[in-house]
């Protein structure tokens, strides 16, 4: 990795790392694909499978300097608790000599023995985790264009000035049962509508749900709204609304009987097609918890 250097796009500082930028104005579910990854490691229950889960990465605006952002990577914390060892793989994409797409590893640390380096809020429910990540260079010059900023992470004032409520139809990105998009290793993106009230306030309304159907692997990635021409009261009119609302954490399954035969009865848990999420709002806050990084 190299110290310092410059590029055209968005502004991002590592540990060991300054990059610079406005904003991409890339395509919003473009810029997302780009910025969202597949995570695993060795599960902690069972050595022999692999424990996956996704992420994504966003920038946090370095303290005092509003043109410097820290690379954050966010998931589910279930899923960085399920990995059994101190490390962990990103599936990052590099692009290679004829500019396309190969999948490679990155390995980075998660726990230092055992203990975990990511933060995470006090309250034991909301199941999401930040840290600060460094990445390969070559990676950072290719895409760190593809990297939001908070400012695009929403919060209740938000929620409220757009009117969000039920049946707004939402976008969420993953890696349902580990599997990629295609060959290159982008996520699957899927949409659902707005299934429960009320939305906000966060601190009262820890989460809410969204009709659509995921499975393991797609805890930990990105919820959001992608909207043109959306209409508010007094016929207000944003031309393109864009923002992420929230982190998809939980399949939704209820308790069912299975009658083998007349003696015996099995439980199973079967899906309900409906997936937890929890508010952009706590994203915010645990991203928040993070320490300030001077340039």
């Amino acid at each position: 990795m190299k110290p310092l250097f410059n590029i055209s796009g968005f502004l991002i500082l590592l540990y060991d790392l300054l990059v610079c930028t406005s904003f991409a104005q890339t395509e919003f579910n473009t810029t997302l694909m780009n910025s969202t990854y597949k995570i695993y490691g060795v599960d902690k229950i069972d050595s022999n499978k692999i424990n996956i889960g996704t992420c994504f990465i966003v920038g946090k605006q370095v303290s005092n300097d509003s043109n410097f952002y820290s690379f954050v990577l966010v998931t589910a914390k279930h899923v960085l608790d399920g990995i059994n060892n101190d490390f962990a793989f990103l599936e990052l994409r590099l692009k290679d000599s004829i500019n396309f797409y190969d999948k490679v590893p990155f390995k980075i640390k998660i726990k230092n023995n055992g203990i975990p380096i990511w933060n995470e809020l006090k309250d034991s429910s909301i199941d999401i985790a930040a840290m600060f990540i460094p990445l390969p260079e070559k990676f950072v010059d290719q895409f760190s264009t593809s990297f939001l900023p908070m400012s695009f992470l929403s919060n209740d004032s938000i929620f409220e000035s757009i009117e969000i409520h039920p049946g707004d139809n939402l976008f969420c990105l993953g890696y349902p049962a580990g599997i990629s998009s295609n060959d290159f290793g982008f996520p699957v993106l899927r949409s659902g509508l707005i299934s429960s009230y009320p939305l906000f306030p966060s601190t009262n309304i820890k989460s809410f749900l969204l009709d659509t159907e995921v499975y393991q692997g797609n805890s930990g990635g990105p919820v959001y709204l992608y909207q043109q021409s959306r209409v508010i009261e007094m016929n207000n009119v944003f031309k393109t609304f864009a923002t992420i609302v929230g982190i998809l954490t939980q399949q939704i399954l209820y308790p069912d009987e299975l009658i083998v035969s007349d003696s015996i009865t099995l439980k199973e848990n079967k899906p309900l097609k409906l997936a937890k999420v929890i508010p952009a709002h706590f994203i915010r806050q645990v991203i928040n918890t993070l320490p300030e990084v001077l340039k």
